[in-house]
């Protein structure tokens, strides 16, 4: 009985030794990903991984042909439009200094769907942060995730910030609870960047890979 229970001990021992992170899946070929869609992007592919019930978002260089550090943790949702079933991944990534817009955070939907017209497509938004307290608030906790965090953290620490990302969003550009399709309909304007007298959203078709 001693040398069962020692034996289960030592495969749960085992288990927590070998289990894999996000940062296990960065410097990677495709194949190894879950799934992946190229957005009319000559630079990269959009790749998703789900890791301990968590799925996270990469980039595929094209040139390098390898995966990149990941840029956060997903929100996935199971929706249906048109009586069909619609597939939602909602990812987030930092507004970038050079931008020169201030506080925020880049959104972007992923719809996975057979319906015409529709299809799989990827809409982007430059989301608003007004109430952060800090110049690039959110830019500068992301890039102290990526280059201070500890491996064994980091997914946890990306998740949080991640969470954080949706609640901005949630609240700039007026999502309901839970979100659901119509929100986008009515997407409140005020919440995003603008571009001259733009905002700044676009939408582009996604392939498959």
């Amino acid at each position: 009985m001693k040398f069962i229970i020692t034996v289960f001990y030592l495969l749960f021992l085992s288990n927590i030794a070998f289990a894999k992170t996000s940062l296990d899946f960065s410097d990677k070929k495709l194949e190894v990903m879950d799934v992946s869609y190229n957005c009319e992007d000559k630079r990269k592919n959009i790749t998703f991984k789900k890791i301990n019930d968590k799925i996270f978002n990469y980039n595929y260089w094209l040139d390098i042909k390898k995966t990149g550090t990941p840029n956060s943790t997903v929100k996935e949702f199971n929706k249906t439009l048109k009586g069909e079933k619609v597939k939602i991944y909602m990812f987030f990534s930092p507004i970038p200094k050079g931008a020169n817009l201030g506080n925020g955070v880049i959104l972007k939907i992923l719809f996975q769907s057979k319906i015409k017209n529709l299809g799989n497509q990827l809409m982007t938004y430059w989301v608003k942060n007004d109430d952060a307290k800090l110049k690039y608030e959110m830019l500068n906790e992301w890039d102290k995730i990526l280059t201070g965090e500890s491996v064994d953290l980091f997914d946890s620490a990306i998740n949080d910030w991640s969470e954080k990302a949706y609640k901005i969003v949630s609240k700039e550009l007026e999502f309901g609870k839970p979100f659901e399709i119509v929100d986008l309909e009515t997407i409140r304007k005020e919440g995003v960047h603008k571009k001259g007298k733009s905002h700044i959203w676009f939408q582009k078709k996604c392939k498959k890979l």
